[in-house]
């Protein structure tokens, strides 16, 4: 299978990822605005410092559509929007968490969020992409070539079905900006990158064994 990780989508995903889960820090918006300024998104960097100044409203609107405490307007869970009906934590998220627990991940025994959470698949993602180079820079060929497998097959499994339904969710109903832009430019380079992948109805976890890489560390 050919290489699909390169530095563009492993610094994408690293940015994108940032605010999902500090969505209180400025300095996730700072990381996104320099993103946009060097990937000509003139528009895009404006609402990251619009943010850095509005970080109330910015994480007020983030909290009604995806954290709550009232139901949610865009629920940030694949189990969501892949089943029949608004049910979390069903086969989804347990074929997710199997994917993580593939590279020795799991998620942090502080951090509530489910493993299906947007935030918890880019930053999945992104982990995959960052070993893959760190594996390349010491000729490690054969992690390499299995974490560009496992990164594709993620996409293909997982967040391919469910991340372009999300975010044009979340542009239809978020009352800032900031989101509005945040889901249209994730969306734009996440469907650039993976435009020729197909997709796939098979889940690892469900049907396979797993095939270890390292020992476990935290998501989040």
């Amino acid at each position: 299978m050919s290489h699909l990780i390169n530095q563009g989508i492993t610094e994408l995903l690293r940015v994108f990822k940032g605010p999902l889960f500090h969505t209180h820090q400025p300095e996730m918006y700072a990381s996104l605005e320099k993103w946009a300024l060097a990937n000509n998104q003139r528009h895009f960097a404006d609402c990251c410092a619009w943010a850095q100044a509005h970080i109330d409203e910015v994480e007020a609107d983030f909290n009604r559509m995806c954290i709550g405490p009232y139901r949610l307007t865009v629920p940030p869970y694949e189990s969501v929007w892949r089943g029949n009906s608004r049910v979390m934590n069903n086969r989804y998220s347990a074929a997710v968490a199997y994917s993580y627990a593939e590279l020795g991940l799991g998620i942090h025994t502080g951090f509530r969020e489910m493993p299906d959470f947007i935030g918890n698949e880019l930053e999945f993602m992104y982990c995959v992409g960052a070993l893959y180079f760190a594996h390349a820079l010491e000729e490690h060929d054969e992690e390499r070539d299995l974490l560009n497998d496992m990164f594709i097959r993620f996409w293909q499994e997982h967040l391919g079905h469910w991340v372009y339904t999300f975010l044009s969710q979340v542009q239809a109903d978020s009352s800032c900006e900031f989101w509005r832009e945040w889901a249209r430019v994730l969306g734009e380079g996440l469907g650039q990158h993976f435009a020729e992948l197909s997709l796939t109805q098979h889940m690892t976890g469900m049907e396979q064994p797993l095939n270890h890489i390292q020992p476990s560390k935290d998501l989040s």
